[in-house]
């Protein structure tokens, strides 16, 4: 079992699902079991989707956001990690 697993935007999505609650369990159960890993780029578009396409508003977004950098691994995006990848 790894360390750590790296999540895209997707599974965070999904974890707040209400119709797709299939996917909504399956991605619960990742993020309870592993050390998860996200970069500053999935909460940009966390963000920015569940604003344009879901209507949470931006004072929501932030409690969510800022569980996030409590919960997880927030990774930097650099040419380093593009290249090991």
């Amino acid at each position: 079992m790894p360390d750590k697993v790296f999540v895209d935007t997707n599974i965070l999505i999904y974890a707040y699902s209400t119709t797709e609650l299939n996917k909504r369990n399956i991605t619960l159960t990742i993020l309870e079991s592993y050390s998860i890993v996200i970069s500053v780029q999935v909460i940009n578009e966390f963000i920015w989707i569940m604003n344009r396409k879901f209507n949470i508003n931006y004072d929501k977004l932030e409690v969510l956001v800022n569980r996030f950098w409590e919960k997880f691994e927030v990774s930097l995006i650099n040419k380093f990690s593009i290249e090991e990848a």
